[in-house]
């Protein structure tokens, strides 16, 4: 299908290999729906196979990702009306209401697009949309003695870079993230708002993109649900992994708070995940055990998560706590427990949900 392999070739493959998104005409919900093809053979299709193994296998041993489906080309169709949509041309009075149009129909494409389920889906979009906020627009302000231009996104004509040492001609480049770029026709918190909505449906991106500034990260039904995998949730471990520490536990430690009081199951998924990443850090081969932070937010999830680990550890009942050693569990729960005593509020906070020292998690 044509509109699949410009889709591929300007948008997703950019995305995958780096380089320039050249989003293609707003595509709209009904053909956004419609999309089930196979991906184009040729050079750029392979290169985008490997790359896509490469970023997965950052996360996990594998050979091979799966290829898109109908949900996956939606998705993709809905990231290019959303580009669409903050295109700086639509900025005029005459215009504006077409580009709102364009960033509702983008809504409406991942209100009918299902999260991934699976982890295998997780990853297999993850492979496709995990670096998307890397991208950024150059906008470029040329000054001269007399006034100045700015062209937002394409490079300037010669005709303002004409004569630079007589006109005293100065270029100043500036990259702005999606979120930053001006201006934009359409009010930004729906911007926010639909990008939030596309990272639910790809619950690993969200997770390994935890320490971005906006969207701000939150737990969704999909991203718990991954946790509740164990599969799902290695594959999450090990993509937070690859976050600065004090910058991932901030976030998660900000969206846990915010969690809906009471949702034990919810809170149960998140402790277990936590946990895991607290064990992993006192368990260090150097011993160092879990660093400490002056982000309270990051004391917080690492408390959390400390204290999840420490009850796995001590409970008599649980299967895995003769898998250790006596002398490591001794240092793991020293370690443990000295994290626990800079956020000794956790118990109290875990009380609200139900749980207590010997939650399963």
């Amino acid at each position: 299908m044509a509109l699949a392999a410009s889709l591929h070739d300007h948008v997703l493959a950019p995305l995958v290999l780096g380089g320039a998104v050249r989003p293609l005409h707003a595509i709209g919900v009904h053909a956004a729906l419609a999309l089930d093809a196979a991906l184009p053979e040729g050079p750029l299709a392979a290169l985008v196979r490997a790359a896509r193994i490469r970023a997965a296998r950052q996360i996990v041993p594998v050979d091979a990702v799966s290829e898109p489906g109908r949900p996956e080309w939606a998705l993709a169709a809905a990231l290019n009306d959303v580009f669409q949509a903050v295109n700086p041309a639509f900025a005029t009075p005459l215009r504006r209401g077409m580009a709102r149009r364009i960033l509702g129909a983008a809504e409406a494409i991942l209100d009918r697009t299902a999260p991934a389920t699976t982890a295998a889906e997780a990853l297999a979009r993850h492979g496709w949309f995990g670096r998307i906020f890397e991208l950024r627009r150059t906008d470029t302000t040329v000054s001269w003695w007399v006034g100045s231009q700015t062209c937002a996104g394409y490079e300037p004509p010669m005709r303002l870079r004409a004569w630079p040492e007589m006109r005293h001609v100065t270029l100043t480049k500036k990259r702005e993230t999606l979120f930053d770029l001006a201006p934009l026709a359409v009010p930004r918190d729906r911007v926010v708002r639909a990008m939030a909505s596309f990272l639910s449906r790809s619950p690993l991106t969200d997770l390994a993109t935890c320490a971005r500034g906006e969207p701000v990260f939150a737990w969704s039904a999909s991203s718990i649900g991954l946790l509740a995998e164990p599969i799902g949730r290695r594959l999450a471990l090990r993509a937070v992994a690859l976050l600065p520490a004090d910058a991932a536990d901030e976030s998660l430690g900000r969206a846990t708070r915010a969690l809906a009081r009471g949702d034990g199951v919810a809170m149960g998924h998140v402790l277990r995940f936590l946990g895991d990443r607290a064990l992993g850090a006192v368990a260090s081969p150097d011993g160092s055990g879990i660093e400490a932070s002056l982000a309270p937010d990051a004391v917080f999830a690492r408390a959390l998560g400390a204290f999840a680990a420490r009850t796995r550890l001590e409970d008599e009942s649980n299967e895995e706590r003769d898998a250790f050693r006596l002398g490591e569990r001794t240092r793991w729960l020293t370690g443990l427990s000295a994290v626990i005593g800079r956020e000794p509020a956790v118990g109290d906070f875990l009380r609200a949900y139900g749980l207590n020292r010997r939650s399963p998690a």
